[in-house]
């Protein structure tokens, strides 16, 4: 059972990554101007959250939401989370 939820959150992380590249290309956006308009103090870790490796903190997740122009709910479960009624 404990198997199952490590893959459940691998998945989570990887799918969160996709939705955030996404939104990050809608804007046209580079990873590096993403880091840079959230203040990273490492380029790549807008890589890693996009190809699943980790999260951010909170603190990043919501600059991140701000600077995408996004609804935290939309980064989180993406643009079926209005049809939903999530």
């Amino acid at each position: 059972m404990a198997g199952q939820a490590f893959i459940s959150l691998d998945s989570d992380r990887k799918q969160f990554g996709a939705r955030l590249a996404k939104l990050r290309r809608k804007r046209r956006l580079t990873q590096l101007q993403l880091g840079t308009l959230i203040n990273m103090s490492s380029p790549k870790s807008v890589k890693h959250y996009e190809q699943g490796q980790s999260w951010p903190s909170l603190c990043v997740f919501v600059a991140l939401a701000a600077a995408l122009r996004v609804s935290m709910d939309e980064l989180w479960y993406g643009s079926d989370a209005k049809k939903e009624g999530k």
